[in-house]
């Protein structure tokens, strides 16, 4: 996903295998789970953050880089 410039990449492990949660930053090289972000960028997306929704997983990194967070923590 593309959001105010900044790229996050859906990770994968080798062989093409999906890592539900697992997302990378690629302007710092940080790779993140989504289910850790602050829980004020999940808000009432938990459960479908929680159920693997990539749609839910949009939205709340979104919020988050929206608020700034820079996924260096």
């Amino acid at each position: 996903m593309r959001h105010q410039g900044r790229t996050i990449r859906y990770l994968e492990k080798h062989q093409g295998i999906a890592m539900d949660f697992h997302y990378l930053d690629a302007r710092t090289g940080r790779e993140f789970d989504v289910r850790d972000l602050p829980n004020a960028y999940i808000g009432d997306d938990r459960d479908a953050v929680l159920g693997a929704n990539r749609s839910a997983h949009k939205r709340v990194i979104a919020r988050a880089l929206d608020a700034g967070y820079d996924f260096l923590r």
